[in-house]
């Protein structure tokens, strides 16, 4: 399994969350501290330059170089620390294993399938032109987590469009007939941005912790933006598209 993978927020909190679950019970697991303290000093350095990095208006390319070094330089390290220390850890069972923010790895392999279930999407505006991605599955379905992921699936993905027109509105308005005898089988208003197939969408974003960022340039501040999310199974075998929603880019 790829420990250090995924987006700059994602390894912080997985990083950090192991070696606190690891310094607070080192003795219980019989993890010796000399193998601590060679992640240590490495984990340190990145959260002083990725702190740094989290004001993206105050820092500096400068600032960011040396945040992308300190993560190449932990990511050999902790992958060997965890493989040696947790995965080969006869004192750990697989709840130890998860309350580091690790996947126990199965004894026998089980082949997921295609998602079954769309996800339930909240769309809302954050700072700096970015749009936030809260999922999570359908209410009553098998497989609900805390972390809103259906059984057997690793992460979700989000395609989204932006059109080349301004709207003041973060949703559509329904737009009233005036016709006093309106047709009773009107045609389908293929023009409609909510009858768009998401799979001609330009771009995509995948994340596995919600919310998932999606970030655009300030030349598309006050623009429509067309989204659509769907599950992707951890042999990456894709789900069916959920709702296509509308949201203005902030």
């Amino acid at each position: 399994m790829a420990i250090t993978t995924g987006s700059d927020l994602e390894f912080d909190s997985r990083v950090n969350s192991c070696m606190i679950q690891v310094n607070d019970n080192k003795v219980a697991w019989v993890i010796p501290q000399t193998e601590i303290d060679l992640v240590t000093p490495l984990l340190d350095t990145w959260n002083t330059k990725y702190g740094i990095t989290k004001n993206k208006k105050l820092a500096s390319t400068a600032d960011r170089e040396g945040k992308d070094l300190a993560r190449e330089k932990l990511s050999p390290v902790f992958s060997n620390f965890v493989e040696v220390n947790i995965y080969r850890n006869k004192n750990m069972d697989s709840e130890d294993i998860q309350s580091c923010d690790l996947e126990p790895r199965k004894k026998t392999k089980t082949k997921a399938g295609k998602p079954k279930t769309v996800p339930q999407m909240e769309y809302e505006a954050s700072h700096s032109h970015i749009i936030e991605a809260y999922y999570h599955q359908e209410p009553g379905a098998d497989g609900v987590s805390k972390r809103g992921k259906p059984k057997g699936v690793g992460r979700i993905e989000i395609a989204y469009v932006i059109l080349d027109t301004k709207t003041s509105n973060s949703t559509p308005v329904p737009n009233p007939n005036p016709n006093p005898n309106p047709n009773p089988n009107p045609a389908p208003d293929t023009e409609s941005p909510l009858n768009m197939n998401p799979d001609e969408f330009p771009k995509r974003i995948s994340g596995s912790k919600s919310p998932v960022e999606i970030a655009f340039l300030p030349a598309d501040a006050g623009k429509t933006v067309v989204l659509a999310a769907r599950w992707v199974s951890k042999t990456n075998i894709t789900g069916d598209w959920g709702k296509i929603e509308l949201m203005m880019v902030p």
